[in-house]
């Protein structure tokens, strides 16, 4: 006996005699609508593989009248491996009945179903090969077959919840089956357009996969830019080859290596052997010493700053809420770890205290900050200095003046101008 429904399924469309607790499983599970729903598309998938060998209708229409006389027949055939009794007999025939009908159900709804889901659909500039061959043009493309994007680009369609751009000469394979979509992607960059609800869908690479069920993101996988000689044979030059995953918006599960990690929109995400970092874009809800809290499209991100990166515990120290920043990090045992943190904006207060290279503003309502000028050059003895026109614009205010700073991160927060606001 096994405790999986699915592989007792398995084994009833191969043809195989149920044990009494196999059928009493399977018959308990095909009551769940979930499991229903799953051995639809499982049967409908079994359809797929048929029709590549040609099969009649009577062909399987003969296969499922056989399955279902295969549930049915232990009620009237050999039961030598079933004790005897009149009340034994009618409750093992009417938990293989139930199982019968339940198994009936799935397949008439697959019957009905089997060739009403949309086919793939295709347009643009591409090319079709099927085989290795390229197929005429006009060809409708099919799973299974290779999809090279022209100069012009092209757009796929899958189970008519799925749409794919590809970009010019980008290079992908359909795979997956019905309500789980998937495409291989081989060269270039895609972006993926996928409504919720209706189905699962993954982009396949050779360092992984990234599944989604209602989203829109970008995935593009290119040669990296050669550094000098190189010596690679081809099963190295392609996992060093870097894939970029980036979140549109909704979310995307990425297995790629060892690692499973969580993308979100403004997110992204560079996988490339040895090389891995991933990007959060979007506005600080919160600052501490040992958390970054950034809010990307409708989702928080948490962020962990590590007591080793002085400079980034520095920066991270200078946010406030609603500063617009690009924190770009490395996963690790679950968590994201700030590796460095790029942003610019503005912020319009009063001056409270002036002492250069320093300037202090308060803004109405919110916490007094303190910013000086970028650092350009080297050493001092080489030349090197704050930004002397910004210096020389913070000598020039007045306690109490209200003014607007623009600022960039660089070391901290530093001014790049100073303007006075009336």
């Amino acid at each position: 006996m096994t405790g999986d429904w699915r592989e007792i399924f398995s084994r009833l469309l191969d043809e195989e005699d149920l044990s009494e607790a196999d059928a009493r499983l399977l018959a308990m599970a095909l009551r769940d609508p979930p499991h229903r729903r799953e051995a639809i598309e499982w049967l409908r998938f079994e359809a797929i593989l048929r029709s590549r060998f040609s099969p009649t209708p009577q062909i399987i229409g003969r296969s499922k009248a056989r399955l279902v006389e295969r549930v049915l027949e232990r009620e009237t055939g050999p039961s030598d491996r079933l004790p005897s009794g009149r009340s034994r007999r009618r409750r093992i025939s009417m938990i293989l009945a139930a199982a019968a009908a339940l198994a009936a159900a799935v397949l008439g709804t697959w019957w009905l179903t089997r060739d009403t889901y949309p086919r793939p659909e295709i347009r643009g500039d591409v090319r079709i090969l099927r085989g290795g061959v390229a197929t005429a043009s006009g060809t409708r493309p099919r799973r299974g077959d290779t999809l090279i994007a022209g100069p012009g680009g092209a757009s796929l369609t899958l189970g008519g919840y799925c749409r794919i751009r590809l970009d010019p000469r980008a290079e992908v394979v359909i795979a997956g089956y019905p309500q789980k979509e998937e495409i291989e992607l081989q060269n270039g960059r895609v972006v993926s357009q996928v409504d919720p609800g209706r189905g699962r869908y993954s982009v396949r690479t050779l360092h992984g996969s990234i599944e989604v069920a209602g989203t829109e993101f970008a995935v593009a996988l290119e040669d990296p830019k050669p550094k000098g000689e190189t010596s690679m044979n081809p099963a190295q030059k392609s996992l060093a080859r870097m894939l970029t995953v980036s979140v549109i918006a909704g979310t995307v599960v990425c297995h790629l290596g060892e690692k499973t990690l969580t993308l979100g929109t403004n997110e992204s995400y560079l996988f490339a052997g040895d090389r891995e970092e991933g990007k959060t874009h979007g506005t600080v809800v919160s600052a501490g010493e040992k958390e970054l809290q950034i809010k990307a499209g409708n989702a928080t991100v948490t962020l962990t700053v590590s007591a080793e990166k002085k400079l980034i515990v520095k920066e991270v120290s200078q946010l406030n809420p609603g500063d617009a920043v690009t924190a770009t990090w490395v996963a690790e045992e679950g968590r994201k770890f700030v590796t460095r943190l790029d942003g610019r904006g503005k912020v319009v207060g009063k001056v409270t205290r002036v002492e250069a290279p320093w300037i202090e503003i308060t803004p109405e309502n919110g916490k007094t900050q303190k910013f000086m000028p970028k650092w350009i050059g080297g050493m001092p003895a080489d030349g090197g200095g704050h930004d002397k026109k910004v210096l020389t614009a913070i000598r020039e205010q007045k306690v109490g003046s209200v003014v607007e700073i623009t600022w960039v991160i660089e070391e901290g927060k530093r001014v790049v101008d100073i303007k006075p606001v009336h």
